[in-house]
């Protein structure tokens, strides 16, 4: 009876317990079939060419030939591989070159067994945070340092050299937009052009973009977009430097993702630019922001070495580069306007883009500073801190010793003086070399915005949108104080080093763009874009 009475009891709570489980499971399977199908398509390539590999038969020339007989060669872009980004496994051995190459580059001890086979070597965390503290105390005790940094970079920009660069932002920005319609609309009520195309692709290897014309003025725009998705964050993360030559013989050495990229929109546009554009008597205007922006130069390249009649006097392009340019003189049938680019080309090629490209760069902005050379450069200056940690007894990574020493604050004694750190950062500059061709760079003539240090408004709470209005902006802060126009172009100091703040993320926001040009175009009546 007791036994039959225990059975009785624990009944309702074993039947709970499967309804449970029952209820878990379908929960778990349905999670995990929604899972399975927001998984965008491309990410499945790679089973179809598996498929295709187990089909195909090698032949006594090396080529694959199909069951049907045709020939299928393997083709390797130059240096940087396939052009195919639309496979993990692509992407994958993407990745895999350029981390091989970062390694070698920024003497990164191998990884044996999941575990690095260097802990000294290794132990950098202690200098990274040392580093911050001190960067932090220049930043409290020597406020117009970093200014006259700027200041120094290049010559004090000019009016003249601010011709289109908001409006031109402003028609970067709108390539964001997905909703044709809204596009549509704000392209022609705003700025008088007629939407022909909008591009709206999500693919690695792909760029968004849209094309409009402006009748009155006889110009063509191509807007590029930058990175808003995960496909095109791949397609930023791929950045291998790779040489490639033009269809002119013009040889360039660039970001490989970028590069893939923007060939394949430039194939795209080449014989509408050709065949309709320029017998038309009409001209091209590029703009991009990030991305975008990088992708637009590259393209830009492309179009010239694949029309000659792009260029002035009908040169091809790589007669346009052997020449030397005055900055102030632009190509009027072809030109870009860059926001935000990240380092895209070899420092010769990016310098030579002067007379058709200006990439303009807001204050702190780490996008335009994400170079190998850079990321060497900061390498070094860790070393040179741990160093320094060393002298002063204070190497070891225990907790306590960390805790003392960053416990202090801005207050504290400083590690280095300030003179001693520029020299660390002189040294390391010195050590890498700008013609390397793989450090690459900004293309072409560059403004850079800069404001005081101390002047930390965050972007993170800007509305979104595309109205180049006072809700779009940092209110109440005139946040740019100055801007320059480097003579180095991507070479320049301003730019071959990380400016490490608060604002290094959010100044590239579009935001902290618009607010930057309007403040500084305000000086000034700005002329028409066209």
């Amino acid at each position: 009876t007791t036994s039959n009475s225990a059975a009785t009891t624990t009944m309702p709570d074993v039947f709970l317990i499967v309804v449970i489980s029952i209820m878990s499971c379908i929960g778990v399977g349905w999670l995990l079939l929604d899972g399975w199908h927001t998984i965008p398509g491309w990410i499945w390539k790679d089973k179809d060419e598996n498929a295709k590999r187990n089909d195909e038969k090698p032949t006594d020339d090396g080529s694959k030939s199909t069951r049907s007989g045709s020939s299928r060669s393997s083709t390797a872009n130059n240096e940087g591989g396939d052009d195919d980004m639309s496979s993990l496994s692509a992407i994958a051995q993407k990745l895999t070159k350029l981390f091989d190459v970062m390694q070698a580059k920024l003497s990164i001890p191998a990884m044996v067994d999941g575990m690095n086979n260097s802990k000294e070597d290794d132990d950098l965390l202690f200098p990274l945070l040392a580093t911050i503290q001190l960067l932090a105390q220049y930043k409290e005790r020597f406020e117009g340092e970093r200014t006259q940094l700027y200041a120094k970079s290049g010559r004090a920009g000019t009016p003249a050299d601010l011709d289109g660069l908001q409006l031109g932002f402003e028609l970067a920005d709108l390539a964001y937009e997905n909703n044709t319609d809204r596009l549509r609309q704000q392209l022609s009520e705003k700025y008088g052009f007629r939407l022909l195309k909008h591009d709206v692709t999500v693919l690695p290897g792909y760029l968004g973009h849209y094309i409009a014309l402006h009748k009155k003025t006889k110009t063509a725009l191509v807007g590029v977009r930058g990175t808003s998705s995960f496909e095109e964050m791949i397609t930023d993360c791929c950045g291998l430097s790779v040489t490639h030559t033009l269809t002119d013989g013009t040889q360039m050495t660039c970001h490989e993702g970028i590069y893939i990229s923007s060939k394949r929109l430039a194939d795209d546009l080449v014989d509408f630019v050709e065949e309709l554009i320029l017998p038309a008597g009409y001209k091209m205007k590029l703009v991009g922001h990030s991305l975008g922006a990088a992708g637009a130069a590259l393209v830009a390249l492309m179009l010239k070495a694949s029309i000659p009649s792009l260029n002035s006097g009908n040169m091809d392009l790589k007669s346009i580069l052997s020449l030397s340019f005055d900055p102030t003189k632009g190509d009027e049938r072809l030109s870009v306007l860059a926001y935000a680019s990240p380092p895209v080309l070899d420092f010769s090629n990016a310098e030579k883009c002067s007379s058709f490209i200006t990439t303009v760069v807001n204050n702190a902005d780490i996008i335009p500073r994400c170079s190998l050379s850079n990321l060497q450069i900061a390498s070094e200056v860790l070393q040179g801190v741990k160093r320094k940690l060393k002298e002063k007894g204070m190497e070891d990574n225990r907790p306590e010793t960390i805790w003392k020493q960053l416990s202090r604050g801005t207050d504290g004694e400083l590690l280095m003086e300030l003179e001693e750190y520029e020299e660390s950062l002189d040294k390391a500059k010195a050590k890498i070399s700008i013609d390397d061709s793989e450090n690459l760079f900004c293309p072409g003539k560059i403004v850079v915005l800069y404001d005081k240090w101390n002047q930390n408004k965050s972007f993170f709470d800007e509305k979104d949108g595309n109205d180049s209005n006072d809700d779009d902006t940092i209110k109440d802060t005139k946040t740019a104080i100055g801007f320059v126009v480097p003579d180095e172009k991507g070479g320049t100091t301003a730019l071959r080093l990380f400016d490490w703040s608060e604002r290094m993320v959010s100044d590239h926001f579009s935001a902290a763009y618009r607010s930057s040009l309007k403040s500084i175009v305000d000086m000034t009546e700005p002329k028409d874009f066209a």
